[in-house]
């Protein structure tokens, strides 16, 4: 395997496991959107190890984007969001 395969099968890489951490967060989104308490608490664990990770490796514009989103958790864990979070029932995935 010589340098520009290598490098061809980085990105490949790097683009697959992207894909995958997005739908990760999609998952999570829709969970939270539906109210289920543990995906709030998951997803602010994946923003502060994302965060953690960008701080680590410098990489600015993926600090901002993460700490816009963890701003964005941070809302969601207001007085007044707690109510939306009481146990129900799923509309959209058919799971208690």
């Amino acid at each position: 395997m010589n340098a520009g395969e290598y490098a061809a099968a980085l990105q490949v890489a790097a683009l697959a496991s992207a894909v995958v951490v997005f739908g990760i967060y999609l998952l999570v989104a829709v969970l939270i959107r539906e109210g289920r308490n543990w995906a709030r608490i998951g997803g602010s664990v994946l923003a502060t190890a994302g965060l953690a990770e960008a701080a680590a490796a410098g990489a600015a514009p993926q600090a901002a984007a993460l700490l816009v989103a963890a701003a964005g958790l941070a809302l969601l864990y207001r007085r007044d969001c707690n109510r939306y979070f009481r146990p129900r029932r799923s509309q959209y995935l058919g799971m208690p």
